[in-house]
């Protein structure tokens, strides 16, 4: 029996080579074809996520760039915007004081009218205002 044993299996891969014969070996095959695709596709696969993180990498560089050099134009912008205004409101600044110099000047030149015309009336400015109030008499 020990021989039936040992030759047992042989017996059963002799007959399952009559029974599926070169379905098996046709079987082999298919299967190690389909590990070479699978292979295959698994090295096309990790290239492809290569060169898109590559791809990535390189349009995150330039949206950085892009937007280090907007902030640097908007800060240059602001800081343009802002000396013009300093300009600006230092000319209203002078305009002002001229403006109130000028008022100012107004009102002397109206007092000289004044004690001119007074002068040239012959009348003072005080013997003026005892003639408006009658009470002072």
């Amino acid at each position: 029996m020990d021989e039936k044993m040992k030759s047992s299996p042989n017996n059963i891969d002799q007959i399952r080579h009559l029974i599926f014969g070169d379905q098996i070996q046709d079987y082999e095959r298919r299967f190690q074809e389909v590990i070479k695709k699978t292979d295959q596709l698994k090295k096309l696969v990790q290239e492809q996520k290569t060169d898109i993180d590559a791809q990535i990498k390189a349009l995150e560089q330039t949206i950085m760039k892009t937007l280090s050099d907007s902030q640097e134009a908007i800060h240059k912008e602001i800081k343009n915007q802002m000396q013009s205004l300093k300009k600006d409101l230092a000319s209203l600044e002078a305009h002002q004081s001229e403006i109130a110099e000028d008022k100012l000047d107004r009102s002397l030149l109206a007092d000289r009218l004044i004690d001119l015309a007074m002068a040239l009336k012959g009348e003072s400015l005080l013997d003026q205002f005892g003639k408006d109030n009658p009470t002072d008499a």
